[in-house]
């Protein structure tokens, strides 16, 4: 249980995440791809409880989006993630 923990709550930089927080889908993919284990969203939802953690979502929305901020995301990061997806 150390494993997991330490994936999820430490920000491992090898994640690649750059932001706090994050949605069961997220941990589970990093689940499967750091530690090989598939596992489905509820079972994420237990693991994260089991660990005393829960999913992160962010406390508000933007009212207006920086359109040249949003860009390098669209462009790389964005097409990186979908092509995991599919």
């Amino acid at each position: 249980m150390r494993r997991p923990y330490r994936l999820i709550a430490d920000k491992n930089p090898a994640l690649r995440f750059e932001f706090a927080r994050w949605k069961r889908e997220i941990v589970r993919k990093a689940v499967s791809r750091e530690l090989g284990v598939g596992l489905s969203l509820t079972s994420v939802g237990r693991l994260l409880k089991r660990l005393g953690l829960s999913p992160q979502r962010p406390t508000r929305r933007a009212d207006v989006q920086d359109a040249e901020a949003i860009r390098p995301w669209k462009e790389q990061l964005y097409p990186l993630i979908a092509q995991e997806t599919h």
